[in-house]
This record gives structure tokens, C-alpha cells and sequence, in this order.
């Protein structure tokens, strides 16, 4: 057992005298005292017997003297010294989790200060449900009241696995609250001085702004799940949940509420957002063509979602507008037509309704407008597309002439074979020109095959050029060149298709020679060194590989086989999947990945299974297919087929219709189809005065919304440093509505440059629009927590017990032993020897002097 004392404390810091030998027995006591009484006895006994003839007094001094210098040796045997102890203080922690998914951004909270129950107040100004989170954060007591016990972490989720940390807000010192108080609300508005954004916890900023009600998913049951594996080791007194409770993926919340039990961690929800759910009736989306030619037959679809209305009857109009931006369908020569519509009893059952349209003659850019209401409904004043969710706007684009498409191949394998001829058949929409490597001579009678490949100027009157597995070495660098400035120059649409034959032969020089690595940048995706991928070596061709679009793909309408997107996922699932696909290095910055193809062997070496792939390059579009086998999807549907490279073939085309002013400005968008919160990529070419490419560092693009089409927010565009005059810039749409980019052209008098985007809710978050209090109430029950029912609930001011009341301190304390004072020991070592040497050599003295031995 370790002797120590308490001499002084200081702070957290405590110092302490104690013995350095461990004597943790009774025994390590017993043996050093019986050796030490046994050589005084031992002293007793030999001096006594030396000083009979000189009497007791010297004999009392002799023996004095040697027991003081077994004593010193005793002391420093036992190792006394001087020990700085810490104490390390655990301070008790909250994580508190907010909801930012798009159901969060429902306006049904009352804006009114004290007033927790929406239902009761509707006729009140309401808020969205995490604005009035933002509010409670950035001005309310709340958070301040919880850091007066806890340190605070902020996290945020919707419709990732992982919760995003986004603010880490440290515990108050009671003297210094008033302070901080203070500090936190003046400096919540403000910015450091490079215009970047801190955290509280790191300077008192804007860290509330970061919250967006955006994400397509609520898992709040894998967010509670990280949380807990974040949790252990450290005093966690709980998890404070703010959310409508409405989980639409991810984890069992039951489940995950059990191990949080075993982990005893109590969870706090508080609720926001009406309970009952309200009746609503919605236009959730629409199916429409982008593109068609004159004389197409037209069938547009919209769908509708009810509820709380049951043997009621609405009205879906569709109507043709005078132009983009007017009101109101004024000129009643246009085309309307409009559907009734009986409402059933299923809650969420979402209504398909189908009109067909005219077919259109001229060519040219039409505009339409759904217009849902409900009848015996009173009509509202202003009503926009986002603000009832019941009017929608899109634009068909009537093309003019035919889309001029340039089929290269190596070989005439089964894709070629398939798309050449799906191509010479749609005579009206598709000029055709081929060029057969294999078989030069082939079709030799037909002007549309082709002997060689076109010159630049020829090649400047196609629209899309499919490569399928040329051979590039063939065609040489200077076609190489002439494709890469159609591309970036002219806006033309490329296909790339590499196969086993051409691409897979490391003996061709386009895989590495220096002449050809335009050719390499085309790609959306980096290959290995030297093509190293497609090695036979490497590929089991009797394995199939199957394919599964990413969320990008199966966003993208121009992938979609069938006329819903429900439907066209089932397609894709029902597809076997391909046998020639070779994975790469990965996707380039900049492009985006539409589906992915399963290879284990791929991915245990680092490789990429890309299969389907796009990016902008210049002015054009890039795509790239991992191997020619999409003609197996005619197993399913002939049809498949051909919507699929019809589909395509019109996206890669689609510069050739936004070529923009006629010097050559042009403003491009990645996905004219977005959901709340997907980044969208802008890039914009610009030119000056002179037609050579405009420099600047930035330029900025204005985005009007269609509920405010007159005020547009900033977005600032990038100088891109690899090519001169292109910009490049990201936005991101924080709620449904139809969005107008437009961009001013540079020291010109030309009309802005303009670009329209649909943004898209997320249907699982628009289901159940009411608070699912029943499943927070659950989960605090089972995790030993406390559901409240509003955030003034959680602030005690209806009357019940408040949070910061019901959160456990959870602070420990732990002793850190410190550093022994080795000055301090050295010191008294010194002097201890000194002492033991000055009685030995002072008995000595005297036995001469008595004249004992």
C-alpha cells in the first residue's frame, strides 16, 4: 500500500507526499521492520558489551548514533518523494440529431412564439418544421440551457447511413454563461473575414444556416445506430431527436431501440409537425417527352396523390400556354383539355391520368401547364407551383430537321447489327452515315456508307457519333483531333462503346501514345496503364455481371424503358446483366456514374465497375457504355432496345439544340431532372466580342424559381483553368419547383443564355405528411427517455417538466497520477547520505577517542 498525504491543492491540480516503495502486504511491512529492530538490537547489544568499563552515558550516545544512521538507510529504502496529481474531468455529453429531410420543410408549425399544438391553430402563420428548429437554435434558451451540464454534439440526417456532424458547442462555465449568452446570439449573423462559415463551438457563427431540408430518406433508425457505436467510452446522458418521427428507410427503429436500451442510452425525441394528418390533394409528378418531331403522337401523364378525400371529385386541366413566362392561358385557340377525376379512399394511393396531345406540326418550343383543383373548391389567388402543389409546367421541343447520327464500328458485331438497323428505319427522325471499318466496301451502292472518315467540315454536320469498338489506330490522330474539337467546339454528342477486339489489344497505340490522348480525355472514366483491364486474363466470360443503375441513373429520364420510372426500375431489375464489361481505374472529376455492373474481382483490386458513365466535355456530351450488349434487353422487349439508344442518342444530342447565341455561347446543365438537394453541374462556354474565348476569373448566373420568377439568386460560375472560356459552377435546389437559369452573354446585346430544370420531391417523404408520434413515443419508452410533444414542451413552458430536467448529469471525474518532483528526491537523497555519513564518521571519532575497537 502506497503511504500518501495531501499537502496542497491548486485547481485540478493536487500534490501529495508519499513512500515510492510499494508496500502493498503485510508482510512487505513486517520483514523491513524485523530487519531494522534486529540490527538495533544487534546495535544494543555489541555497544553495551564494548562500553562496560566506560559507563552508560557513552554507550547511550554510541548507540544513538547508529540507530539514527539505520533509520536514515530504513527512510531511504522506503523511497519518499513528491507526486502532482490531475484530475481529468469527463464532461457529461448530449448528441442532438436533427431531422433535414424534405418532409421537415412542411410548413405546418406555427410561427407564433408558445404555441405547441398546430392542429388547434391553424388559422396562426405557420412555419416549416426545421425553420422552426433554426429559430429555437439560433435565438432560443434551449441549447444554452443544456451546455449550462453537457457538452453538446449536432448532427443532422435524413437519407445517408451515417449522421453528418455540424456543430460541436463545449460546455458553459456557469460564471461565464451571461457571456457566452451574448456572444452566441450577436455572432450568430456574422462571417469571418474570407466569408467562410464556423460553428459555435469554434467561433459563435452560422452553423444553423447549414441545415436544409433536403434529404429524399428519413433513417432515423441508422442514424441512432451510429450514434450509439459513437457513444461508447464516453458519459453519454442521452440523445435528443428532433424529427416529425416518419421513418421511410434503413434500420428497424423497434430494434435499434432495444440496443440502445442494453447500452442504457435514453433517447429524448421531440416531436414536430401536425398529428392528424391534414386532407390533402397533390400533382406529385409528371411524365412528359423533352423532345419529338413534327407529328409525333404526344401522351403525357400526370399523377395524383389524395387524402381525406374520399367521393370527392377533381379537375386535372392541361393547358397550352402562349410562352414560357406568361400567367395564364389567355388565346383559347391553344390546346386544353382536362380529365375528372374520383377520389378514392386509400390514403397516398397515387392516380395515373393520361391525356394525349395534339400532335405538333411546326417546329419550335411548346410550353404546358397541369392545373389540378378540387371541386366545389374555392379558388386561390397567386397560386404557384410550389406553394399549392397542384400546378406544374413543362416544355415539349418540336426539332426541325432530322438528328444526323455517324456510326462507327471495328466489326460488325451483334450491337452494330441491332442499332444500324433500329437507325435505318426511323428514316424520319435519324439520318444515317456508317462507317464499317472490317468491311469498307459494304453498302458500297449506298451514299450512306461510308469509305473514310470525315473531314472536320463534314464531321461539323453530325449531331451524335456512336464509336463502337473502332480502331483507332486506323483512323489516325488527326481524326482524333477533328473528333475532339467537334465535341468541345461544335457540341457534338459522342458515344463511346469499347470492346475485347480493338480496345482490348495492347498493341494499338491509342491506349498510351501521346498523339492520341485527346481520344484518353474524351473518356468519362481513367483507365488502368495501357488498357491492362481488358485482358482475357482478367475476364470470365461465362459469368454474368449484373448491372444496377445508380441513384443519378435512375434519375435520369433519358435511361428510363418505360413510360413510369416504377416501372422502368422493375425493367432493369428483370435484365440478366452483360459478360464483357472490364472495370477501370474510376470516373473522371466531373462525370457521373448511371450504373454499376458486379465484380468482386474488380473491386478487391482497386478497380472501378463502372458500366455506364457521362460527362461534359466543352460544349458536348460524352457518354460511355462498358461493352456493346444492351441488344440483350430484346429478351425482354424489343422495345427496350430501341428506347434505349433512341433515348440516348437524343441526351448526347441535346448541345446541338442549346448551341445558345449565334457566336457560339452556350450554357449547359448536367440533368434537366433533379430531386431536392442533388447537385446539379453547370457549365457555361463564353466568348468576347471577337469570338475568342472570353477570360475573366468568374461570371455570375441568376436562378429564377417559378413561385418567384422575378427575383434570382446569384450562383457563381469558375473560371475553368484546363480550357479557356469555360466556366464551371454547382447548384443545388433547396425545394420542387420549375427553376430558369439564365445567364447574361459577355460584351454582347445577344438574349441571356437559358436553361430550365425541374426539381422534384422525394415521394416517400410526401406519404405521411402528420408527426408519427405513436413510433417517438416508442422509442422513448423503450430506451428509458421522455417524449415531448413540441419544442416549448421541451423548454418547460407548457408546464411539464423541461429537458434539460429529465437528461442525467453523466460528468466523471478521474484521477491522473502525475510526475514524481525528481529534484525534490535527488535533493533529499543527497542530504540523507550526507547525515548517514556525518554519524558514521562522528562514531568513529568517538570509539577513537573512548579507544574501542
Amino acid at each position: 500500500m502506497i503511504f500518501h498525504a495531501l499537502l496542497a491543492t491548486t485547481g485540478s491540480l493536487q500534490t501529495y507526499f508519499e513512500f515510492g516503495r510499494v508496500l502493498s502486504g503485510p508482510w512487505d511491512w513486517l520483514l523491513p521492520l524485523l530487519v531494522l529492530f534486529l540490527l538495533i538490537w544487534n546495535t544494543v547489544v555489541m555497544v553495551r558489551r564494548d562500553c562496560e568499563e566506560l559507563g552508560g552515558k557513552s554507550a547511550s550516545v554510541l548507540i544513538g548514533l547508529r540507530t539514527m544512521t539505520l533509520f536514515g538507510l530504513f527512510l531511504v529504502y522506503l523511497e519518499p518523494q513528491w507526486r502532482t496529481t490531475r484530475e481529468v474531468t469527463d464532461r457529461s455529453q448530449v448528441f442532438v440529431l436533427v431531422d433535414t429531410s424534405q418532409s421537415m420543410g412542411r410548413k405546418d408549425v406555427p410561427a407564433t412564439l408558445g404555441v405547441s399544438t398546430p392542429a388547434a391553430n391553424s388559422a396562426l402563420p405557420t412555419e416549416s418544421r426545421l425553420a422552426r428548429i433554426k429559430r429555437a437554435m439560433e435565438s432560443g434558451p434551449m441549447l444554452n440551457q443544456l451546455r449550462g451540464v453537457h457538452d453538446l454534439f449536432v448532427y443532422r440526417f435524413d437519407e445517408d447511413q451515417t449522421p453528418l456532424a455540424i456543430a460541436t458547442l463545449p460546455w458553459l462555465d456557469p460564471a461565464s454563461t451571461d457571456a457566452m449568452k451574448v456572444e452566441i446570439g450577436t455572432d450568430t449573423e456574422q462571417e469571418t473575414e474570407d466569408g467562410e462559415e464556423t460553428d459555435i463551438g469554434a467561433g459563435g457563427l452560422d452553423w444553423p444556416g447549414k441545415l436544409r431540408a433536403a434529404g429524399g430518406d428519413t433513417r432515423l433508425g441508422d442514424a441512432l445506430e451510429k450514434l450509439r457505436t459513437r457513444g461508447r467510452g464516453v458519459p453519454l446522458a442521452g440523445i435528443v431527436v428532433l424529427s416529425d418521427g416518419v421513418q421511410t428507410a434503413g434500420a428497424d427503429l423497434s430494434r435499434v431501440a432495444q440496443r440502445l436500451a442494453e447500452a442504457k442510452v435514453p433517447v429524448y425525441p421531440i416531436g414536430l409537425g401536425q398529428v392528424e394528418p391534414p386532407p390533402e390533394l397533390r400533382l406529385v409528378d409528371f411524365a412528359a417527352p423533352e423532345r419529338a418531331y413534327p407529328f409525333d403522337p404526344l401522351e403525357v401523364t400526370a399523377y395524383i396523390r389524395s387524402r381525406g378525400l374520399e367521393g370527392r371529385r377533381a379537375t386535372l386541366r392541361l393547358r397550352q400556354l402562349v410562352s414560357e413566362d406568361a400567367l395564364e392561358p389567355n388565346d383559347r385557340g391553344l390546346f386544353e383539355d382536362e380529365v375528372e377525376v374520383l377520389l378514392g379512399p386509400d390514403a397516398g394511393e397515387i392516380i395515373p391520368v393520361t391525356i394525349e396531345i395534339a400532335p405538333l406540326e411546326t417546329p419550335g418550343r411548346y410550353t404546358y401547364e397541369w392545373d389540378l383543383s378540387l371541386r366545389g373548391e374555392a379558388p386561390k389567388e397567386n397560386r404557384s407551383e410550389t406553394s399549392s402543389g397542384r400546378r406544374r409546367r413543362f416544355q415539349i421541343e418540336v426539332e426541325g430537321k432530322p438528328t444526323r447520327v455517324l456510326l462507327v464500328a471495328g466489326g460488325p458485331s451483334r450491337e452494330y447489327q441491332f442499332l444500324r438497323n433500329l437507325l435505318k428505319r426511323d428514316s424520319k427522325q435519324i439520318e444515317l452515315d456508317v462507317l464499317l471499318q472490317s468491311r469498307p466496301r459494304e453498302g458500297l451502292d449506298d451514299p450512306a456508307y461510308l469509305t473514310e472518315f470525315p473531314d472536320r467540315e463534314a464531321l461539323a454536320a453530325y449531331d451524335v457519333v456512336v464509336a463502337m469498338d473502332p480502331e483507332w489506330d486506323r483512323l489516325g490522330p488527326q481524326v482524333v483531333d477533328a473528333l475532339e474539337n467537334w465535341v468541345a467546339d461544335e457540341a457534338g454528342g459522342l458515344i463511346l462503346i469499347p470492346g475485347v477486339v480493338n480496345a482490348g489489344s495492347l498493341l494499338q497505340n491509342w491506349s498510351h501514345s501521346p498523339e492520341y490522348q485527346p481520344l484518353r480525355d474524351l473518356f468519362p472514366v481513367v483507365f488502368e496503364d495501357e488498357f491492362e483491364m481488358f485482358s482475357d486474363e482478367m475476364q470470365d466470360a461465362a459469368r454474368v455481371q449484373a448491372v444496377e443503375l445508380t441513384r443519378d441513373g435512375r434519375d435520369a429520364p433519358f435511361l428510363q424503358l418505360e413510360d413510369s420510372p416504377l416501372a422502368s426500375q422493375q425493367v432493369w431489375e428483370t435484365f440478366a446483366g452483360v459478360y464483357g464489361a472490364r472495370a477501370v481505374k474510376s470516373k473522371k472529376f466531373g462525370a457521373t456514374v448511371y450504373a454499376r455492373f458486379d465484380d468482386q474481382m474488380a473491386e478487391s483490386l482497386g478497380q472501378a465497375p463502372i458500366y455506364i458513365a457521362g460527362q461534359f466535355y466543352g460544349k458536348g456530351r460524352v457518354f460511355y457504355q462498358a461493352s456493346g450488349e444492351m441488344w440483350r434487353l430484346r429478351r425482354i422487349d424489343e422495345s427496350h432496345f430501341e428506347k434505349w439508344y433512341t433515348h440516348l442518342i437524343r441526351h448526347v444530342s441535346a448541345g446541338r439544340l442549346h448551341r445558345g447565341s449565334p457566336r457560339g455561347d452556350v450554357l449547359l446543365v448536367e440533368k434537366e431532372t433533379a430531386r431536392v438537394g442533388d447537385p446539379i453541374p453547370v457549365v457555361a462556354h463564353l466568348k468576347n466580342a471577337a469570338r475568342d474565348p472570353y477570360n475573366a476569373d468568374e461570371v455570375t448566373l441568376y436562378v429564377f424559381s417559378a413561385a418567384q420568377p422575378t427575383e434570382g439568386r446569384p450562383l457563381k460560375l469558375i473560371a475553368d483553368s484546363t480550357r479557356k472560356g469555360s466556366f464551371r459552377g454547382e447548384w443545388t435546389a433547396g425545394s420542387p419547383d420549375r427553376y430558369r437559369l439564365e445567364l447574361a452573354i459577355p460584351e454582347s446585346d445577344y438574349d441571356p443564355l437559358t436553361r430550365t430544370v425541374k426539381v422534384m420531391a422525394s415521394d416517400r417523404e410526401q406519404v405521411r405528411p402528420e408527426q408519427d408520434r405513436a413510433a417517438l413515443q416508442q422509442l422513448a419508452a423503450t430506451t428509458g427517455g421522455r417524449y415531448f410533444t413540441s419544442l416549448e414542451a421541451a423548454l418547460g413552458e407548457t408546464g411539464e417538466p423541461p429537458l434539460r430536467a429529465a437528461l442525467v448529469d453523466q460528468t466523471r471525474v478521474t484521477p491522473i497520477q502525475g510526475d514524481v518532483d525528481q529534484v525534490w528526491k535527488a535533493q533529499f537523497h543527497r542530504w540523507v547520505m550526507l547525515g548517514v555519513c556525518g554519524l558514521l564518521c562522528f562514531e568513529w571519532f568517538l570509539r577513537r577517542l573512548f579507544r574501542l575497537a
